[in-house]
């Protein structure tokens, strides 16, 4: 339900993102660490663990990543298969995860 496109626009619309290639996907950092990685078929998100266990609990198109990535929260979402209001939540969701305390609090209301 929710389009490559789509997605790209919704992490690049978060404040302080950049966009680089990365080993094939897409890759979106802020304060220079990544929080989503982006293909054809999924994004992938830096989650905590607890939120990664709450994500699979509500989306059904979502899964840990493999091996060691997925044990450290990395969940992967096949964007196709989820509305795009869910996976904006979860875009936020990693980037507060990943943002530098500097920039929550220039940007409280994300």
């Amino acid at each position: 339900m929710t389009t490559t496109t789509r997605v790209r626009d919704l992490a690049l619309a978060l404040p302080d993102v950049t966009s680089a290639p990365h080993f094939g996907r897409e890759a979106f950092k802020v304060g220079g660490k990544t929080f989503a990685t982006l293909d054809d078929e999924t994004v992938n998100l830096r989650l905590t663990v607890e939120q990664q266990a709450e994500a699979l609990a509500v989306l059904a198109s979502a899964e840990p990543c493999a091996g060691a990535w997925g044990r450290q929260g990395w969940t992967s979402i096949r964007h196709s298969r989820t509305k795009v209001a869910e996976i904006d939540e979860w875009l936020r969701e990693a980037w507060r995860y990943r943002a530098t305390l500097r920039i929550l609090a220039a940007h409280a209301d994300i």
